[in-house]
């Protein structure tokens, strides 16, 4: 991921003088279009046509404004993007009317939201989301490449995309019209809209800089700016009205989905609204040759779509398909370039491999491309590239991750207990467990890694990607992830202390936890011999903090996730391992626990509570121990002391 000049873009202070700039706006009644609106009034925009179906909802929306500029320069018209026709109409009208538009802001949109087919036979997500707003910028873009000639500046496109791209099937491929009919549940509908919005926006970038609509090729080496920059943007979760859309398409339980995630969203105008108001207003565009043919997110992020986000030949198709269907039922488009032919040459790009590509071919291709990105960032790319599934990719690298980690960490406390060396330092070092527990240990581990964690680890992808994680490139700053992760350890703990004294009661003890505490002498391997219900409760602290944090902030990269994954597990097998050595991490890090704490818990079966840190059970009385107990003893002299 490339930041431009830092990451935050504060609508107040990034956004020039708009004095003479136009602005058309699709969906601007409500939600992002009107928050944008509202920056673009208050930065002095000279006009700003806003594009909606509802005039009552336009009207009320206008008045609203008042607060943020004069509203005589917002002008509202009418516009079904439902209807092909319609949108036609009004597109050629703007064409004829307006000499100059400086952004074009392809706001308009239906969220996770029921299958509908338009008059036009198509699903209302595709046609609504992206084949509509296309025809209306091919219709515009004469007058947006006129406008970047008189001025001297790039006139700008955004289209207003989502994460949400890469929850699409797989066999997502944009090969015919009918696969724009179908109805594939309304996750998948909205996901597959904004996978194509995507995809149309880079081939609409690449065929600007080719010379392919009617204007001349780019040529990087002149160092003047593209007459026209067209990116997609994905805003973050925001509280819009399209949350609420998810009763419509999962009644009861949607309701419930879209008040729980409410609280965690933001707001569209303070913050929700930053990297499309970038986009269409930001200096920083303009670096280099210029951002151009770009997924940005918050707040002006240069972010990696999904591989098939990337992928060339189907974005091909889809321009093909978009421009075919337009023609059927419009008749003779007037863009001023020829249609192309639908069975015209395709070529492979750099993200979409033949099925003979291999990792490393993947590998070298990045690489050639990408030479600010270190080593390692170059593999990540070129496993999600090779993959051309994220939450595939992800999911398979998550599991063999966590299995590696966990059995190799163990190892070395296995081969521990064989040397007698090294007996003196095991706490109860009359109870070395013996080859058949440790083998009986492992078969219920992996058994619970297959059935219980690994559908966990499955899910927590695309989850935490609704939310705002990242899986691009670059990788975060070592001082970013290390504080995310003291975070994790912190939120962890506090969760595990009382999720664990819980566990402790009789009723939960008796039907849970018993099954944990069958070795009273623990090692490392049984870190997670434990039930079912209590892997998940558990490991609850460990998978859903981060998720929180991630929903709040919408700052996490899944490399933190891994590597705070990594010292969690480090965590709980050193302290199940049963060994105490002089050069603990206890004896250096203040009320951090480790085997000392965690070995009484399980030979006095109680107290000692907390996973990585002493303070919880220190707080709250439940520190054992004879370190403990001493400090109780002459914590009891002293307040007999004092009533004497």
């Amino acid at each position: 991921m490339y930041l431009m000049r830092g990451a935050t873009f504060d609508p107040d202070k990034d956004i020039p003088d708009l004095q003479n700039q136009v602005f058309v706006v699709t969906g601007g009644s409500s939600g992002l279009g009107f928050a944008i609106i509202c920056h673009l009034l208050k930065h002095n925009a000279a006009k700003i046509i806003t594009l909606s179906n509802k005039e009552e909802n336009a009207r009320k929306a206008i008045g609203q404004l008042k607060s943020w500029g004069d509203t005589s320069r917002v002008i509202w018209q009418k516009c079904d993007l439902k209807d092909l026709r319609q949108v036609d109409q009004v597109a050629r009208k703007l064409r004829e009317e307006e000499k100059r538009i400086d952004a074009l802001v392809l706001n308009a949109g239906i969220g996770v939201n029921g299958f509908e087919l338009t008059k036009d036979g198509l699903d209302s997500h595709v046609q609504v989301n992206m084949l509509s707003q296309l025809h209306l910028a091919l219709l515009l873009l004469p007058t947006l490449q006129a406008t970047a000639a008189s001025t001297k500046e790039s006139a700008r496109i955004m289209m207003m995309s989502s994460e949400v791209h890469r929850w699409v099937p797989k066999s997502t491929k944009f090969e015919s019209e009918k696969e724009l009919t179908e109805n594939i549940g309304p996750t998948y509908l909205y996901g597959r809209s904004k996978l194509a919005q995507i995809l149309i926006v880079r081939e609409l970038a690449r065929r600007l800089d080719e010379g392919k609509l009617a204007s001349p090729s780019y040529d990087p080496a002149t160092n003047m700016p593209r007459p026209v920059l067209v990116n997609a943007t994905h805003p973050g979760g925001v509280r819009t009205a399209q949350t609420f859309q998810l009763e419509i398409a999962y009644g009861w339980i949607g309701k419930v989905l879209a008040n729980v995630v409410w609280p965690a969203f933001v707001d569209p105008i303070k913050m929700g609204c930053r990297s499309g108001v970038f986009a269409v207003t930001g200096k920083d565009l303009h670096e280099g040759s210029g951002i151009h043919g770009q997924y940005i997110v918050p707040d002006k992020k240069i972010g990696q779509p999904s591989s098939k986000g990337q992928d060339r030949e189907m974005g091909e198709r889809l321009w093909r398909i978009s421009l075919q269907i337009l023609s059927d039922r419009l008749g003779a488009l007037d863009y001023g370039w020829s249609l192309p032919k639908m069975n015209s040459t395709v070529t492979t790009g750099l993200f979409s491999p033949r099925p003979d590509t291999t990792y490393w071919h993947q590998f070298d291709e990045i690489s050639k491309y990408n030479v600010h990105l270190n080593v390692v960032e170059r593999m990540w790319a070129a496993w999600y590239a090779y993959m051309q599934n994220d939450v595939l990719a992800t999911g398979i690298l998550s599991f063999v991750m966590h299995e590696i980690v966990y059995f190799g960490r163990s190892l070395p406390w296995m081969i521990a207990d064989r040397l007698p060396g090294l007996n003196k330092y095991k706490i109860q070092n009359q109870k070395i467990p013996t080859a058949a527990e440790q083998w009986n240990c492992a078969k219920l581990v992996l058994l619970s890694h297959f059935t219980v964690e690994l559908p966990q680890i499955w899910l927590f992808h695309p989850l935490a990607q609704y939310f705002g994680l990242s899986t691009t490139v670059p990788f975060p700053s070592i001082l970013t992830m290390a504080y995310q992760i003291a975070i994790f350890f912190v939120m962890e703990d506090t969760w595990h202390y009382w999720s664990h004294r819980a566990l402790h009661s009789p009723k939960l003890y008796k039907m849970i936890h018993k099954i944990h505490h069958q070795y009273s002498a623990p090692f490392g391997l049984a870190a997670e011999y434990a039930s079912p219900i209590e892997v998940l409760l558990l490991g609850f602290g460990t998978v859903v903090c981060p998720i929180i944090w991630c929903a709040i902030t919408h700052d996490l990269h899944i490399l933190t996730m891994y590597l705070w994954i990594v010292l969690r597990l480090f965590q709980a097998i050193d302290a199940h391992s049963g060994y105490e050595f002089p050069w603990s991490l206890h004896h250096v890090l203040p009320f951090w626990a480790g085997a000392d704490h965690h070995d009484v818990h399980h030979e006095k079966f109680i107290g000692n509570y907390s996973s990585s840190f002493r303070w919880w059970d220190l707080a709250c009385g439940t520190e054992r121990g004879s370190a403990a107990a001493e400090k109780r003893r002459a914590a009891r002299k002293a307040q007999v002391k004092k009533v004497n």
